[in-house]
C-alpha cells in the first residue's frame, strides 16, 4: 500500500508534538502538516493531497467543528477525518459525524491505537480514490438528491446505502442488521440513526430535489410521495450496485 499523507492538529502543543513524533516514525505514514490552527488544516486540505486528518475539536482560530464545516463546502474530495479529543459527549459525537467525521477517538489513546485507526481509514480512502471513475458514487448521488454533508443524517444515509449495496438480501434488514451496524460504527443508537435519516430525507423532499431527481430518472414511484428511509436506501444502493456491476 502506498504511503499515507496525514495532517495532525491539536491546540495542545505537547500533545501535538507527541502525536507528530510518534506517527512520523510509523511505517507508511508521512506527516505533511502539524499545526495548532484550524485555518492551517483547511489550507492544507485545500492545497495538498491529504489522505487522513487527525484533529482535536479544540484548535486555535477555527475549531474542529468549523474545520469540518469548511470541508463540507470544498469543491474537491476531502480526506478521512479522525477526531481525537477529550470532548466525548453524545452531542459532540453527533455534531462531528453529521459533518462527515470518519472515526471518533477519546483521549488518551496509545500511539499504536492511533496508528491502526489511521491505517484503517487510509485504506478506505485509497479504495475511494480508486473508485472515482464511477459517475454515481454515493456522495454524488446524495448531492443530486439535494442531500448535503451538513444535513442531519447525511453520514448515516451514505453509510446505509454503501452497506446495503454490499450485503446479500437476507442481511439487508434495516432494523435488525443495517441500523445497528451503523450505530456501532458511529457510537450512537439504531433509533438515532433511523431518525436522523428520516429527517435528512424530509428536508431534501421539501426542497424538491428528490422529486426532480426522480423525474429525470423516470422513477414515478419516488416522485409521487416522500420516500421512507428504507425506500431511499433501496434506491441509492440499487444505483450503486448497478454502477459497480458496469465497472466490473
Amino acid at each position: 500500500m502506498r504511503r499515507l499523507s496525514v495532517v495532525v492538529a491539536d491546540a495542545d502543543r505537547d500533545q501535538l508534538i507527541k502525536n507528530t513524533n510518534h506517527l512520523s516514525k510509523m511505517a507508511g505514514i508521512d506527516i505533511i502538516r502539524s499545526t495548532m490552527y484550524g485555518e492551517e488544516v483547511i489550507e492544507a486540505v485545500y492545497s495538498l493531497d491529504v489522505d487522513v486528518v487527525v484533529t482535536d475539536i479544540v484548535l486555535k482560530g477555527i475549531d474542529g467543528i468549523g474545520v469540518l464545516d469548511a470541508f463540507c463546502h470544498m469543491d474537491k474530495p476531502t480526506p478521512k477525518k479522525l477526531i481525537l479529543t477529550r470532548m466525548s459527549t453524545a452531542f459532540v459525537q453527533e455534531a462531528v459525524f453529521e459533518r462527515g467525521a470518519s472515526f471518533f477517538m477519546t483521549k488518551p489513546t496509545t500511539p499504536g491505537q492511533l496508528y491502526e485507526r489511521i491505517r484503517m481509514l487510509g485504506a478506505d480512502q485509497v479504495k475511494m480514490c480508486e473508485n472515482t471513475k464511477c459517475d454515481h458514487s454515493v456522495s454524488e448521488l446524495l448531492r443530486m438528491l439535494g442531500i448535503s454533508p451538513e444535513m442531519k443524517g447525511y453520514a448515516y444515509l451514505s453509510e446505509a446505502a454503501s452497506l446495503c449495496a454490499s450485503l446479500s438480501d437476507k442481511n439487508r434488514k434495516l432494523t435488525e442488521c443495517v441500523y445497528p451496524a451503523i450505530a456501532k460504527k458511529f457510537s450512537t443508537s439504531a433509533q438515532s440513526v433511523e431518525r436522523a435519516i428520516r429527517t435528512c430525507i424530509q428536508n431534501a423532499w421539501k426542497t424538491g430535489a428528490i422529486q426532480k431527481f426522480a423525474l429525470e430518472n423516470a422513477n414515478a414511484h419516488l416522485a409521487s410521495k416522500k420516500p421512507t428511509a428504507g425506500e431511499m436506501i433501496e434506491v441509492l444502493s440499487g444505483i450503486m450496485k448497478e454502477k459497480q456491476n458496469m465497472i466490473n
